[in-house]
């Protein structure tokens, strides 16, 4: 994700692709490695937009509506963690 901020702010153009490239049978989140560590998850988002902030590729609203918008996704993934920790236990 890092690369792909630092790469839309030098102004090199970013595409998506509309199929998918490789499929996973990892569970979405909150069962190994960086996601199921939410917060630490996170503040690495967080830090992300404040390094390309610094940087100047971004202003002022922009970082706060970025900031604003992960921390909304954050809070939705705690609420999706523990609705499935109520609903299965066993994690």
């Amino acid at each position: 994700y890092y690369v792909w901020l630092s790469l839309s702010c030098k102004g090199i153009a970013i595409y998506q692709i509309e199929f998918p490239l490789v499929y996973s049978l990892k569970e979405k989140y909150y069962t190994k490695g960086l996601s199921s560590r939410l917060w630490k998850m996170e503040v690495g988002e967080l830090r992300n937009y404040l390094d390309i902030y610094q940087r100047g590729c971004i202003r002022n609203y922009q970082l706060m509506l970025c900031l604003s918008f992960s921390f909304i996704k954050y809070l939705r993934r705690l609420v999706i963690y523990f609705i499935q920790k109520t609903h299965c236990p066993s994690r």
